[in-house]
């Protein structure tokens, strides 16, 4: 989930699937690099990249997954200062 300063929320997904053998209880390494971030993001735009490092390793971009606007006038305003 990444969220806009104005407390909106948008749901982010893996560009790609991910698949790793392993078994119940395996523990499998995760890693999140988070990419820069903007004032809005746009369906499809990159938010991270995460890494799953267990037999191989296996890599995704995680893209937003609807456009989240910009803060609403309004917000802006009540929060210039």
């Amino acid at each position: 989930m990444a969220s806009g300063v104005d407390g909106q929320r948008v749901s982010v997904i893996t560009a790609s699937p991910m698949r790793e053998i392993g078994w119940g209880g395996l523990t499998v390494p995760v890693s999140v690099a988070l990419a820069h971030t903007a004032t809005r993001l746009v369906e499809g735009q990159q938010v991270a990249t995460v890494s799953l490092s267990g037999a191989t390793t296996v890599s995704s971009r995680v893209v937003a997954a609807r456009s989240l606007p910009a803060p609403s006038l309004g917000w802006r305003l009540r929060h210039m200062f």
